[in-house]
């Protein structure tokens, strides 16, 4: 049996996600038992150089479109990649005669589509599709409307296709319900949430500098980093010399106008915007120097930096999420969704409060026990090796 990754969802360098390293760091637990080959773009190529194992890539040829982070130009460079991995993919799968699984780290129709066609032209392949969160319609979701309907447009395409050829679709612990409520086969549906890298997280040491809060996470509408700045506004109302750390990367012009805003807003002195960190080490050094973790998201399924957090006791403040009741039991409170004054108030309180922070605390390092990526990329493994047989 050999794997075929296809991964070309990242339109930015900068803006590299939880989902995009879960595959990678899962498969570098598999320690080589298999033959695992890349089909990807430079950006893909670098994620997996960072987070993954050694494997065989196959790269797009680089076009003119990717010489620019312009993100409008985001379906274009979709639709170019979806075609140069179609044809790529075709042709290498001409030459294999055993079993082959193809896995889709993303859900957008960019690698859906050349899974798609590969399952259905070649009788040895079978298909593992991974599925995030569901992204709402562009009429309710925050941020800007076009790249908005992109995102919609791009996930329930690949969604549609995952739906009628997939052999195993693996949501988060959070989308499981969406994807029964869309009509999803149960039979083929498998929960895998991501997982953590407990020995770098234990080695790593903090940084010299303290925090009162962290947020980890790219710079986007969705992940509630604009609300994250009037919450913490509101914190330093109350607790003057209040610290916050964000760690996370965004495109150039964005990074710009977020570090502006941070100055106008007149928190310089109160957020240290430490920008994207490439290695593990480098975020888990400033996210065990802070005492709360928060977690502002608009939409998800599962967190990677909420698992992190707990694996070192650092408890998260959110706003109401699926996730949490569900991949996330304890170690958490959570404020109603958009109400950045209850969200402020649960963090001063939190705060001021050593004995609910220390129980919170306690309450994470115990619901950590289930994020081992070990355990997580050995149960994966299971599910694959039964489609390759």
């Amino acid at each position: 049996m050999k794997i075929y990754v296809l991964s070309n969802s990242s339109l930015i360098k900068d803006l590299v996600t939880g989902g995009d390293i879960v595959l990678p760091q899962t498969a570098k637990c598999w320690r080589n038992k298999y033959e695992i080959h890349l089909v990807c773009g430079v950006i893909g190529k670098g994620i997996w150089q960072d987070f993954g194992p050694k494997v065989k890539t196959h790269v797009l040829k680089e076009n003119f479109l990717e010489k620019t982070e312009w993100l409008p130009l985001g379906p274009l460079k979709y639709v170019v990649r979806a075609f140069q991995t179609t044809v790529i993919i075709d042709k290498v799968l001409k030459k294999e005669e055993g079993k082959i699984v193809i896995i889709t780290p993303s859900d957008y129709f960019v690698d859906v589509i050349p899974a798609f066609w590969a399952r259905m032209r070649f009788k040895n392949a079978r298909w593992l599709a991974r599925a995030y969160h569901i992204i709402e319609s562009p009429l309710k979701r925050k941020g800007n409307f076009l790249a908005n309907t992109f995102s919609f447009l791009a996930q329930r395409i690949g969604l549609f296709l995952i739906k009628g050829k997939a052999d195993l679709v693996v949501p988060l612990g959070g989308t499981y319900k969406d994807l029964v409520a869309m009509n999803f086969d149960k039979n083929k549906l498998k929960i895998s949430n991501a997982g953590v890298d407990m020995k770098a997280l234990r080695r790593t040491k903090p940084i010299r500098k303290k925090f009162e809060a962290i947020e980890i996470g790219m710079l986007t509408v969705t992940r509630g980093v604009y609300d994250l700045l009037d919450i913490w506004k509101l914190v330093v109302e109350k607790m003057p010399k209040a610290k916050l750390a964000i760690v996370g990367g965004g495109a150039g012009e964005v990074v710009r106008e977020y570090k502006e805003k941070i100055f106008t807003m007149g928190l310089k002195k109160n957020i240290h915007y430490f920008g994207y960190l490439p290695k593990n080490e480098e975020v888990y050094a400033v996210l065990k120097a802070s005492k709360i973790h928060l977690c502002p998201l608009h939409e998800n399924g599962w967190s990677l930096p909420v698992a992190e957090a707990m694996s070192v006791g650092i408890p998260t403040v959110a706003y109401e999420r699926k996730m949490f009741g569900t991949a996330f039991k304890k170690g958490y409170i959570t404020a109603p969704t958009h109400d950045k004054k209850r969200f402020a108030q649960v963090v001063v309180e939190l705060l001021k409060d050593e004995t609910k922070l220390r129980k919170l605390s306690q309450d994470a390092l115990e619901e950590s026990k289930y994020f081992d990526w070990q355990y997580i990329a050995g149960d994966l493994l299971n599910e694959i090796e039964k489609l390759g047989k």
